[in-house]
């Protein structure tokens, strides 16, 4: 709980810069944090991490954001607790299928 929005986007822009330094011309995707029922109370951060990661790739080349965040929510905006295991934090299959659906899309263009 102490790790903040802020700190998540610099250690994502750490190893963006570590990559493009030494790979500048290699393709990277990142695929939003996922929202999990066990850490429901950190989804305002998730949000503020995946919203600051977004606008920062946006400004760079060579670079897909890739939303699964707001595939694993019903239209009201609450997780859907059945695409988990029941530990509550890892996917099942339900899960992991609209991972696939939605990143398989940006693996097979160009």
């Amino acid at each position: 709980d102490t790790v903040t929005a802020q700190s998540v986007g610099n250690r994502f822009k750490s190893l963006f810069y570590l990559i493009r330094n030494r790979m500048p011309e290699i393709p990277i995707l990142f695929v939003s944090i996922k929202p999990s029922p066990s850490r429901e109370r950190l989804l305002p951060k998730i949000k503020e991490a995946n919203r600051g990661i977004k606008l920062f790739l946006k400004k760079k080349m060579k670079v897909s954001y890739v939303d699964v965040f707001h595939k694993m929510l019903t239209p009201k905006g609450l997780i859907r607790g059945e695409l988990f295991i029941e530990d509550q934090l890892h996917m099942n299959n339900k899960g992991y299928e609209i991972w696939k659906n939605t990143i398989r899309p940006y693996l097979l263009k160009d």
